[in-house]
């Protein structure tokens, strides 16, 4: 604001003695203060009695015209001086504005060059955080893990006599933790889990495969490295699958253990839907094999036989295999689950293969997987070639030579039908 006394100082006597009985307006301009509906209010003591009330700008014109020519270069004087110190002010908050605008921007800056260094520690921790989340994992690197699929062959309650196989491989009995494999195990008895079916709980459904795929379900996103899936009595159909798992290439992501094999099997069954005559078991298999994303009947009939479930496939018995975690992760988890629900459906595709646990019966489900996993994690044909030595299928592309319990020119029995 224009101080008054300065205005007084600087005014002639003459000036002084024509204006001192006057008040006048000067306006303000609008970048001054507030705006220019704002009086700026000074007290020019001319007599002692009046003051002048002025703005920072030139004095009415109209008054101008009015007055003498003494008068009119008096007023145009203390027109002269009140805008000459109008602007030595103005400047002063000008340049506080001016001050005011660049500490905002700096406090701006600064406050933004916080925010985005404390965003980007933020999203280290995050990263840093996901990827110790993701090193968290209830398995030992590299270590074997074996999913038994045991209902009935233990004595839940007297654990002392369960297999040796068995025992040595949980926590709860052999307490050495450089043993060369672990067991997860089900219990499919009791689904509260209570003594002595203190195990984690499965559905007792479609034999092993209830149990199998229950696991893959279980553990998508946490799968050890290396897995073997076994039956409740696993040397029923090799004579040392556990020691064969151990003999696996580091390069091989999915094989069989077992060393019986089924060649040049039909679908065809003794029980067809009576609506269209096709075999039960392959109208599951080619509902299973969509699932994972299968053309199934490209897959299951490539040469278009005629009926369709005339076609063959050829396997190792018996669902008993080793796999990698990458295999299995070649599918999704949102298939997984959907076999996974498909199993714990009343039946498969008719009412006529509903299957109850442990009574004779058509048993499509568990049987069509049996002979589906070389297609699903073996990425082999239907009628896979029988295992031949120095052919593509020789078994010791699969197993290491120089191992104790490899499968390696291993003898294996044919079943052929």
């Amino acid at each position: 604001m224009v101080r008054t006394q300065e205005i007084i100082d600087k005014l002639s006597p003459e000036t002084k003695r024509l204006l001192r009985d006057e008040t006048y307006k000067i306006n303000v301009p609008p970048d001054f203060r507030k705006g220019n509906t704002e009086y700026i209010r000074g007290s020019i003591l001319l007599n002692g009695e009046k003051h002048i009330r002025y703005r920072r700008d030139i004095i009415d014109k109209s008054r101008l015209k009015e007055e003498s020519a003494e008068k009119q270069a008096a007023i145009a004087e203390l027109n002269s001086i009140i805008l000459s110190e109008n602007q030595l002010h103005v400047f002063q908050p000008n340049k506080i504005r001016l001050f005011i605008f660049f500490a905002v921007c700096i406090g701006i800056f600064l406050v933004t060059f916080v925010i985005t260094k404390n965003s980007k520690r933020l999203l280290c921790n995050v990263v840093e955080n996901s990827i110790s989340n993701a090193s968290q994992t209830k398995w030992k690197k590299n270590r074997l893990v074996i999913v038994p699929a045991i209902f009935l062959e233990i004595d839940w309650g007297r654990p002392l006599t369960w297999p040796p196989w068995l025992i040595d491989g949980l926590d709860l009995f052999n307490k050495n933790h450089s043993r060369p494999y672990d067991i997860y195990l089900y219990q499919r008895i009791d689904s509260s889990s209570r003594a002595p079916f203190n195990w984690p709980y499965c559905r007792n459904v479609h034999e092993e495969t209830g149990v199998y795929l229950k696991f893959i379900y279980d553990f998508y996103h946490d799968l050890p490295d290396k897995m073997l899936f076994v039956h409740g009595e696993p040397e029923r159909h090799s004579v040392s699958p556990i020691q064969a798992a151990h003999c696996v290439r580091d390069d091989v992501f999915y094989t069989s253990v077992n060393t019986v094999w089924w060649g040049k099997r039909h679908w065809t069954a003794p029980n067809p839907d009576p609506i269209d005559n096709i075999t039960l078991l392959y109208k599951c298999a080619k509902r299973l094999l969509r699932l994972f994303g299968f053309d199934s009947e490209a897959q299951l009939n490539p040469t278009n036989k005629k009926p369709e479930d005339s076609s063959i496939y050829s396997t190792m018995c018996c669902a008993q295999f080793y796999v990698r975690k990458e295999r299995i992760h070649h599918y999704t988890y949102e298939q997984w689950s959907a076999a996974y629900n498909a199993s714990l459906e009343p039946y498969c595709t008719s009412p006529l293969d509903r299957q109850i646990p442990r009574k004779p019966g058509v048993k499509s489900f568990g049987s069509s997987f049996e002979f589906l996993w070389h297609i699903i994690l073996g990425l082999e044909s239907s009628d896979m070639p029988e295992p031949k030595a120095k052919t593509t299928s020789d078994l010791c592309h699969l197993f290491r030579s120089s191992c104790a319990g490899t499968l390696c020119n291993t003898a294996f029995t044919r079943n052929i039908f």
